[in-house]
């Protein structure tokens, strides 16, 4: 995997965690449910480990 990929897989993650937390925005701003606040916020916390751990085991595998 060259490094463009990189960076697109990069941008991609940036974009989905942009989306998660705008709609843990609209759904704190409004009525909620514990249960459904939970879930979003845990849902985004395993979005960012999942991204941060793929991100830096391809980054090894660059060939520079």
């Amino acid at each position: 995997m060259n490094k463009d990929k990189l960076i697109g897989l990069y941008i991609l993650w940036v974009v989905v965690l942009i989306i998660e937390l705008g709609w843990l925005y609209t759904v704190a701003t409004g009525i909620y449910q514990t249960g459904t606040l939970a879930f979003i916020i845990t849902l985004i916390t395993t979005t960012i480990i999942t991204g941060a751990v793929g991100l830096n085991l391809i980054s090894k595998f660059i060939n520079y």
